[in-house]
């Protein structure tokens, strides 16, 4: 059920940098559900939104993760209710940022939401203190700079007005969402495993220690062969590191390894399309490379902003989300140097 101790509007750094400091935020496909094993599913393309799980069974269903906004969570259920007459009995959070946990309240009563220990501390700590900043400043200040740019766009006669006027719009309707979403503290927490029964199916929650951040989880069905990562995979993309939320690279990559030797054979990563368990491995590779990177430039007595200017990743040209290359350079420096 959802819990009665809610804490406020909030609004976490990582949802506002990637809402509207990449393409995620333009997002206008339809949601696309995809089966991943028999009566497993993975929805993708939900706006403002992580990828979303969910198992049907006979008893009823298991969905991880809730999407970025009330909204998208109704959006969830009735993808949910296109498959399966059976009612939502779990909500597993895999981490707490806002992509993957602001639909809660799109959710129907009676659904048990369940996360890793850790997942209350991030809560109350990083998200309601900084909410009423990001509302009041940071918002604000975004809105100024978008209306700025259309008009020098209109006195110009340029055509792309038009366009940004539209996307201008879309951000306005979601930041006047953004501003009712109440974060609700999971109902049952777990510390390093978890095991639920559903329907015949064996669900294995567990927790690799702190990586992607400190309260990640993985979500294995066993039977099915089959792993949700959450952010603990951005499948062929630059991740985003959250040292404020417990994030350590070095286990994040002995964790990707661990899994890639786990017995299953589809994976559904956080953001990013479908993969294999050799899709684990480019994340691990990106991350050591990462750190080897950025421990030579601190050894050369390089300063933070000449590592950020001078390391580029060409070998990882491909990937998407380069607009996340600045964060990884300056979380990973700070995780390696203690500063």
């Amino acid at each position: 059920m959802k819990t009665k101790n809610m804490i406020g509007t909030a609004v976490l750094f990582f949802t506002f940098l990637f809402l509207f400091h990449t393409t995620v935020f333009a997002q206008e496909a339809k949601p696309k559900v995809t089966e991943v094993a028999n009566n497993l599913y993975m929805i993708t393309k939900l706006d403002y939104s992580g990828n979303v799980g969910f198992l049907v069974t006979e008893e009823g269903v298991l969905v991880v993760d809730s999407g970025g906004l009330p909204s998208m969570g109704k959006v969830i259920v009735e993808k949910v209710k296109e498959k399966t007459g059976k009612p939502i009995k779990y909500l597993v959070l895999t981490h707490y940022h806002g992509d993957h946990t602001y639909g809660i309240d799109g959710f129907p009563e009676g659904v048990t939401i369940i996360g890793q220990r850790n997942i209350v501390k991030n809560i109350k700590e990083l998200n309601a203190g900084r909410s009423k900043d990001y509302i009041e400043k940071s918002f604000p200040g975004q809105i100024k700079k978008w209306q700025e740019k259309i008009k020098e766009l209109k006195d110009k006669n340029d055509p792309e007005a038009d366009k940004e006027e539209e996307a201008l719009k879309r951000r306005l309707q979601y930041i006047k969402e953004y501003k009712t979403i109440k974060f609700n503290v999971p109902d049952v927490l777990f510390d390093q495993k978890k095991t639920l029964k559903l329907g015949g199916e064996t669900i294995e929650l567990i927790y690799p220690g702190n990586a992607h951040t400190r309260c990640n989880c993985m979500v294995y069905f066993s039977r099915l062969k089959s792993i949700h990562m959450g952010d603990l995979l951005f499948h062929n993309s630059f991740p985003y590191v959250d040292p404020k939320a417990g994030s350590n690279t070095r286990n994040w990559i002995d964790t990707l390894k661990k899994a890639a030797g786990m017995n299953i054979e589809t994976v559904i990563p956080g953001h990013g399309e479908l993969a294999s368990k050799k899709g684990l491995l480019p994340l691990a590779r990106y991350l050591e490379d990462l750190r080897k990177q950025v421990k030579a430039a601190i050894k050369k007595g390089l300063t933070l902003e000449k590592i950020k200017e001078t390391i580029t990743f060409p070998a990882y040209k491909d990937f998407k989300l380069p607009e996340l290359r600045v964060n990884n350079i300056d979380a990973v420096y700070h995780e390696l140097t203690g500063k």
